[in-house]
This record gives structure tokens, sequence and C-alpha cells, in this order.
């Protein structure tokens, strides 16, 4: 008696079935970040270390120097530096937010999937705030003046200047 041929391998039946099963039972509404759903504005407050509006003055890599303009939890000073995945969260020099950041390892970092925003959108959380504390803005962030290096490099160069021509001047005689 000869067997009739399998269109497929009994194999290659099961993998499909298998395989059809799991395409079936797929979970319905997939998210590509776990954090699709943001926090609401009271979860938000109560995870962070601090809470604060400030203009970016300065950027170095990841790490944003705030200038605080008023803060609602944990700062205490008028600048604060924080963390800040800027790939997620972008932000510019000069431009305002309002900032939710988190101490980890003894860093402030801003909460990848927080309410961080500009100040013009993030405006209503506050409404939800206790008082907050303000600060004066000072004078002008203090940034690297280039006279003391400049003129020191200056003074180095005619030293060394004046010491090459005295040389080249002694081995010039007869």
């Amino acid at each position: 008696m000869r067997q009739k041929p399998y269109f497929f391998s009994r194999r290659t039946t099961a993998f499909l079935t298998l395989l059809l099963l799991l395409m079936a039972y797929s979970p319905r509404g997939v998210h590509a970040l776990s954090c699709s759903k943001g926090p609401t504005v009271a979860e938000e407050f109560e995870r962070s270390t601090v809470v604060f509006r400030g203009t970016v003055v300065k950027e170095n890599n990841d790490k944003l120097t705030f200038q605080v303009r008023e803060s609602w939890k944990g700062v205490v000073g008028s600048w604060i530096q924080v963390q800040v995945s800027t790939i997620w969260i972008p932000m510019q020099r000069g431009q305002e937010y309002l900032v939710y950041a988190t101490d980890q390892s003894g860093k402030l970092t801003a909460n990848l999937c927080g309410r961080t925003d500009l100040w013009e959108k993030s405006k209503l959380d506050v409404a939800s705030f206790p008082n907050g504390s303000t600060f004066p803005a000072p004078p002008r962030y203090p940034e690297l003046h280039w006279g003391i290096p400049l003129f020191a490099s200056v003074v180095t160069l005619s030293g060394i200047g004046a010491g090459l021509y005295i040389r080249y001047a002694r081995n010039r005689r007869p």
C-alpha cells in the first residue's frame, strides 16, 4: 500500500499552527515605549526630587545648567544642573522650561517619560502645585573671561621671543 504524499511535513504543519495561534493571541494596542501614557501632574510631582521653572543658560553634552525662575520642590538656589536626554526632550539655550527631575545616583536627571516641557506648553501644571518660591534673576551667568589667559599668553610669547632674539644677537657677534 502506497502512502499519500503530504503537502506539508508534520513539523511544518505544527510550526504553522503554533504561529497562527500566536498571531491570534497577539496583544492589542502595542506602544513603542513603555511610557507612552505619561504620568498625571500629581504623579510626576510626587516622584520628582525637584520641580522648577528655569531657562537653559549653558549646555554641556547631556548636562544643562538652568537659571531658576521659580521653584515648587527641592531647589534652593538660582542655578541648577540637570542631566537631560536631549533626544527625548529637545531643549535649547535661552528657552524656558518646566522641569521635573529625580535624583539618580547623586545626579539630577529629567524624568525621561515625564512632563518636562516648554514653559508655554506646561503652565497649566502649576495650578495644582503648592505655592512656589521665586528667585530674583542674578546679574549674569558667570562665564569664562578671556582677559587673564590672553594676557598671560601674550606675556609668555613675548618673553620667548625676547629670549630668542637675545640668543640670536649674541651668536651674531664677531
